[in-house]
C-alpha cells in the first residue's frame, strides 16, 4: 500500500519553488529548537483546536491497546488471574475483537465520504467518535462475548476516522510551505499521550479503580466522547470558505435592501 502510495500519487511543488529554496537556506543554519518553538507558537488555530482533540482520542485508543485483552478476560469470561483457564479464551477473543474492528474500519472507510458529504468533515469525526465512545463504555453491561463484537463496530469507524478526517482538516488550514513541519509537529500530540497512558494507567488502575482494566477502557470511551465534544469546537476552513458562499448572496440581498430603506 505504501509502494502504490508512493507510485500513484503526484506531489504539487510551491508556487515560487525559488523563493521557498532561498528560505530554505536562510534558515539552514538556525537552531533546531529555535524554529521548532517559533512554528509551535504561530501555530494555525485549527491546529490547536484539533491538537486536543487527538490528545483525547489518542488516550481513548490506547486505552484499548494495553487493557481491551485482560477487560475481555476477567470481565466478560469471568477469569479471576492469569493462571486461569478462561483467561486464555478471553485474550484469543480479544484478538477476534480487534479483527473485527479492523475490518468494520476498513467498511467504514468506505462510507466516510458519503458521511462527509451528508453532514461535514468535522461533525462526521465527531459521531465517529460517539460511536466509539459509547461502544467502549456499553462493555460495562455485556457479558456474552458475541455482543462485544457490536462494541468493537464503535471503534472501527474511530479508527477509520482518526486516520483520515483530522489531517484532512489540518491540510486545509496550514500553510503550503510549513506542511511538512506541522504535520510532523502534529504527531506530537498523539505520541505524547500513548506516552503518559503506557506510564500512567497502570498506576491509576492499580490505586483508583481497584486493579479493573475494565474502568480503564471506560476512561477510554469517556476520552472518545470528551474529543468529540471538543470537535464541535474545531473550526473547518473548508466549511468556512462554504458557509461564507452560500450565504453571500443572501447577505448582498440584505444589504441592498438596506440601503434601499435608508435612500
Amino acid at each position: 500500500s505504501v509502494l502504490w502510495t508512493v507510485l500513484s500519487t503526484k506531489e504539487t511543488p510551491p508556487d515560487d519553488l525559488a523563493a521557498l529554496r532561498e528560505r530554505q537556506k536562510a534558515t539552514r543554519g538556525r537552531a533546531w529548537f529555535k524554529e521548532f518553538f517559533g512554528l509551535l507558537g504561530k501555530m494555525p488555530q485549527t491546529m490547536r483546536q484539533i491538537a486536543v482533540v487527538q490528545v483525547f482520542t489518542s488516550l481513548g485508543l490506547f486505552s484499548i491497546y494495553i487493557f481491551l485483552s485482560p477487560t475481555i478476560a476477567r470481565h466478560v469470561f469471568g477469569a479471576t488471574g492469569p493462571q486461569s483457564p478462561s483467561y486464555n479464551q478471553g485474550i484469543e477473543w480479544a484478538g477476534v475483537c480487534f479483527g473485527a474492528s479492523a475490518v468494520v474500519g476498513l467498511v467504514a472507510a468506505l462510507l466516510l465520504p458519503r458521511l462527509v458529504a451528508l453532514t461535514s468533515r468535522k461533525m462526521a469525526h465527531a459521531l465517529t467518535l460517539i460511536c466509539g465512545g459509547l461502544g467502549l463504555l456499553s462493555i460495562y453491561l455485556i457479558q456474552n462475548p458475541y455482543l462485544v463484537l457490536i462494541s468493537m463496530v464503535g471503534v472501527g469507524f474511530v479508527w477509520a476516522s482518526v486516520a483520515a478526517l483530522p489531517y484532512a482538516i489540518l491540510s486545509s488550514a496550514i500553510p503550503h510551505d510549513r506542511m511538512g513541519a506541522y504535520m510532523g509537529m502534529f504527531s506530537f500530540f498523539i505520541a505524547g499521550p500513548g506516552i503518559f497512558a503506557s506510564l500512567a494507567y497502570r498506576p491509576i488502575m492499580k490505586y483508583f479503580f481497584n486493579s479493573n482494566p475494565l474502568y480503564v477502557v471506560m476512561l477510554g470511551g469517556c476520552c472518545f466522547l470528551i474529543a468529540a465534544a471538543l470537535m464541535w469546537r474545531v473550526r473547518d476552513p473548508v466549511e468556512q470558505k462554504e458557509f461564507k458562499a452560500a450565504t453571500k448572496p443572501a447577505l448582498e440581498k440584505d444589504a441592498l435592501l438596506i440601503q434601499e430603506r435608508l435612500t
